[in-house]
């Protein structure tokens, strides 16, 4: 039996994604005062959004959509690159020529506020030190984008040292099931109740206080795994042979069921694997940790999974949805996803779409049922 490429990582990033879909952002006057100002089509991405003391929103500017030159002069001037995904997404899609920004739901980032010495999440030190010396380095940040639909919240998790490949899934195992990171306060956390308490902080601030000690169940939050840097990259190649079942672990958190399977797309000095709904891993030829080229392959990949999974979430719970606002945008979604496919086209991606019973529901136009008597939002 071939022995596994198991190289030397020197730098590993995950990053972790929960979505979840919002009937009342459809209704301003569902809204906490906040929202009121600005969640509709009128005023939505006409400038950004100021919230002390807990977070600025923040349109996706010309760092996100164009290639910017920085520099005095031809010899001291630097290229920077557009992240890939977002640049074409924001021209393709969510552009007035095509869907607009609200039918389009472009996205809005959450930069959230807080003292350089207390950020918002953090890894807890203790659990740092667990990891060396093969993980030199550990660091952690909240990664959050608001919808017309909804808004997903992340994690990324950066590991830099020396630690070989095979390792990696013991690591993630317990980033996903220790109180590795620090919240609010300074407080231990595991992985899901980090996230959920990102989710309820974004929901107070839109909807208002709960009202009922039921919390909403956003199931298992997916993962895009790459290591960014690693010994032998410029050699590795997409049929590269790869430890599947580590891998699946490390995605999925053990094994899958039996009618389940990895998906595999190798590529030119690429290969992508995903687990459907629990995670994707990207390995690449091409160094990843330019500064100059920030969009990425596993950015890339991550941005067009969290937004192709918001979408399918929210056309799958408003099935049958008597509010004339909810089942407008479950037809809107439908356009702006068919968009979204014509323009990213990634095989990997298509793959994904392809085996995704709910995705592929997406594609089905529907007849409209809209007769001007459905109930609001309320």
């Amino acid at each position: 039996m071939a022995e596994c490429f198991n190289p030397v990582v020197r730098t590993l990033r995950l990053h972790w994604f929960s979505a979840r879909p919002c009937f009342q952002l459809l209704d301003p006057a569902a809204g906490a005062p906040f929202a009121r100002k600005f969640m509709c089509e009128e005023q939505y991405y006409r400038e950004d959004q100021a919230h002390p003391p807990l977070f600025d929103l923040r349109r996706l500017g010309r760092r996100f959509q164009e290639e910017r030159h920085v520099g005095k002069d031809a010899f001291s001037q630097q290229v920077y690159r557009p992240h890939g995904f977002w640049s074409i997404y924001m021209s393709r899609v969510a552009h007035p020529d095509y869907q607009g920004v609200w039918k389009g739901l472009a996205p809005m980032r959450f930069l959230f506020r807080g003292k350089p010495s207390a950020p918002l999440v953090r890894i807890r030190p203790e659990f740092a030190e667990s990891l060396k010396p093969q993980v030199q380095h550990l660091r952690a940040y909240p990664t959050c984008y608001l919808f017309p639909i909804g808004w997903a919240v992340g994690i990324v998790v950066q590991a830099e040292g020396e630690f070989a490949l095979a390792n990696v899934p013991g690591v993630v195992d317990r980033l996903r099931r220790e109180p590795a990171f620090l919240g609010r306060g300074g407080i231990p956390l595991p992985l899901d109740r980090l996230l959920r308490g990102l989710h309820e902080v974004i929901r107070e601030e839109f909807l208002g206080p709960r009202t009922s000690s039921t919390l909403e169940q956003d199931g298992n939050p997916y993962l895009v795994a790459s290591p960014l840097k690693f010994d032998d990259q410029g050699s590795f190649q997409g049929q590269t042979l790869l430890d599947a079942d580590g891998i699946t672990a490390m995605l999925a958190g053990g094994p899958l069921a039996n009618e389940k399977k990895l998906l595999i797309t190798p590529g030119n000095g690429s290969i992508a694997m995903t687990a459907l709904n629990r995670g994707t891993f990207v390995m690449a030829s091409l160094p990843e940790l330019e500064p100059r080229v920030p969009g990425c392959s596993s950015s890339n990949m991550k941005n067009a999974l969290l937004i192709t999974t918001l979408m399918q979430k929210f056309h799958q719970i408003s099935l049958g949805h008597t509010s004339v606002e909810v089942a407008k945008m479950r037809g809107n979604i439908v356009d702006t996803f068919e968009k979204l496919e014509n323009c990213w086209n990634k095989p990997h991606f298509q793959k994904v779409c392809d085996a995704h019973t709910g995705i592929r529901k997406m594609r089905v136009k529907e007849k409209s049922s809209d007769d001007g008597t459905g109930t609001s939002l309320n």
